[in-house]
């Protein structure tokens, strides 16, 4: 399970960063006003691309299909009985302790 955790923590850090490189390439396209009296056209591929690519990879994300690990499939397994230890306090406490080096990442 801390595999998982692991992965999915990592590619979300992934995504988020993908996120806040396309807010701040927009903000910059959008400020600068040597822009606004060039051609486009490059630079708004790159936009829709960018864009393509944050909707596939959320989508990925949140994919219930089989063989996918996303973030449903990790919390509809971590519903059931077996994993009760990850859902509580205690739990999270124990692990925190044994594993501080994973936490601390």
């Amino acid at each position: 399970m801390e595999n998982r955790i692991g992965k999915l923590a990592e590619y979300a850090g992934y995504l988020l960063n993908d996120l806040e490189l396309f807010k701040e390439t927009s903000l910059i396209i959008d400020k600068n006003t040597r822009f606004k009296e060039m051609d486009l056209t490059a630079l708004d591929w790159m936009h829709e691309s960018a864009k393509g690519h944050l909707v596939i990879s959320f989508g990925r994300f949140c994919d219930t299909s089989k063989g996918n690990n996303g973030l449903v499939k990790f919390l509809e397994e971590l519903k059931k009985p077996k994993h009760k230890s990850y859902r509580s306090q205690s739990g999270f406490i124990n692990r925190w302790k044994k594993n501080k080096a994973f936490f601390d990442e």
